[in-house]
């Protein structure tokens, strides 16, 4: 099924982002276990986090003695990365940039972090952009982690199994089949953009990007792959 063209399209991740960011904040300062584990491998390292959002790897990193540079679409959120980093030590640098396209050096860094970024890029031609970006500013033998959502969680599987049945797309669906629009109600209401991944989905879109894989696995909610290149 194609697009329907007559859908209002949501906001853009920068202006979603920006609207929800100190409530996104707020909701969002956990250092989730993979991530931990991905840091304290690969510390002390140059290290890139794509899609920083709330800061919680950067601070953990600066912690472990990196080197790091966050990117986000989001100005706010970067605002919101410079707060919670505030009187960590290190070196960090903070850019506004677009995933699919960072002023960032080949061979820049010794590990990426991707983690729930590249599935608001609805677009498989633009997770592929991403993922080669990712790759083209890693140092040979560097490492990635990127992880994202599933489609197979309660709350979105009748709607996404559904659909594949020939239900007709409504307000929260996206362009194609695993695309949907998920609103964010904490503080304020914003409609965001997702494409959720379904079982060796994302594994795929590693590898072609010419990544090589070194692990993936489920944890009911997110995907997670670590590749090398």
């Amino acid at each position: 099924m194609g697009p329907d063209v007559n859908r209002v399209a949501p906001p853009s991740a920068e202006e979603a982002y920006d609207a929800i960011s100190p409530h996104f904040t707020d909701r969002r300062r956990e250092l989730w276990p993979p991530m931990k584990l991905f840091i304290d491998e690969v510390s002390p390292c140059s290290l890139l986090d794509i899609g920083c959002g709330t800061g919680r790897a950067v601070k953990y990193a600066l912690e472990k003695g990196c080197t790091v540079c966050g990117i986000d679409v989001s100005a706010k959120q970067l605002e919101e990365v410079r707060k919670h980093v505030e009187g960590a030590h290190g070196s960090l640098e903070l850019l506004q940039a677009d995933m699919r396209d960072t002023p960032l050096k080949d061979c820049s860094f010794d590990a990426v972090m991707m983690i729930a970024s590249v599935h608001h890029l609805m677009s498989g031609d633009d997770r592929l952009k991403a993922l080669r970006e990712s790759l083209r500013v890693t140092r040979e033998g560097g490492k990635l982690m990127v992880s994202a959502w599933t489609w197979d969680q309660e709350r979105f599987r009748e709607r996404h199994l559904s659909r594949l049945s020939g239900r007709a797309p409504d307000e929260h669906d996206g362009p194609f089949h695993g695309d949907f629009i998920v609103p964010w109600k904490a503080g304020v209401e914003v409609m965001r953009s997702y494409h959720l991944y379904g079982p060796g989905e994302l594994e795929r879109e590693v590898g072609s990007a010419g990544w090589d894989l070194i692990r993936a696995y489920f944890d009911g909610r997110n995907h997670w792959v670590e590749a090398r290149r």
